[in-house]
């Protein structure tokens, strides 16, 4: 499996093989609190899965608050993911 995130720094970085995926996904949702995603469209095509989404919530170690919008490619071979893009454009509000 595959992971890569990109548009949204604190949580950027590509990551391969099992295990180096769950562990970068848990790090960074620990690095987020108060998340508020919401899946805004979903398309299906073969297997291939792609979620347009919103998500605001708060950097864990400024107290920051963050918008989020962005998309989520999900590459599935069988009923395996195979690799994940996300494409996040973030903004911190005063």
């Amino acid at each position: 499996i595959e992971l890569h995130i990109r548009g949204f720094a604190p949580i950027d970085g590509s990551w391969v093989g099992r295990a180096e995926v769950i562990s970068a996904a848990t790090r960074n949702y620990q690095k987020l609190a108060q998340q508020d995603p919401r899946i805004e469209t979903m398309v299906e095509q073969g297997d291939n899965i792609v979620w347009l989404l919103r998500e605001s919530g708060y950097l864990r170690d400024t107290g920051q608050r963050y918008e989020a919008r962005g998309s989520i490619w999900w590459i599935f071979e069988g009923s395996q993911i195979q690799r994940i893009e996300e494409f996040i454009h973030a903004t911190l509000p005063a």
